[in-house]
C-alpha cells in the first residue's frame, strides 16, 4: 500500500494569515486507503519544481508507505517467547 498526495503552494497565502502554504483541495485515491492503528509507516516529503511536462510548478508530494523493516520487527518481539532470566543459572 502506498499513497502519493501532492499539494500545491498556496497563491492566496499571505503573511501572518493561517492558511497553509501548501494545500490540495481536490485529491482523490484510486483505492481505499486505510492506516492501522499499531502498525508502522514511514513518510516521505519531495519538493518538486517542475512537473512531467518539464513545466515549472512548486508544489510538495507526500508518500506514505507501510514499514516492512519496522513491522517485521515488531512481529518477531511479538512472537518471541519470553525467557525466564533464572532458567539458565548454572547453579
Amino acid at each position: 500500500m502506498s499513497a502519493y498526495i501532492t499539494l500545491f503552494f498556496n497563491d492566496k497565502k499571505q503573511d501572518g494569515d493561517n492558511l497553509p502554504l501548501y494545500q490540495n483541495g481536490k485529491v482523490k485515491f484510486d483505492e481505499t486507503i486505510t492506516l492501522q492503528a499499531g502498525k508502522f509507516y514511514e513518510i516521505a516529503l519531495w519538493k518538486k519544481t517542475e512537473n512531467k511536462n518539464g513545466d515549472a510548478m512548486n508544489a510538495v508530494s507526500i508518500k506514505i508507505d507501510e514499514s516492512d523493516y519496522w513491522n517485521s520487527k515488531q512481529s518477531e518481539t511479538e512472537t518471541a517467547p519470553i525467557s525466564n532470566p533464572h532458567e539458565n543459572i548454572p547453579f
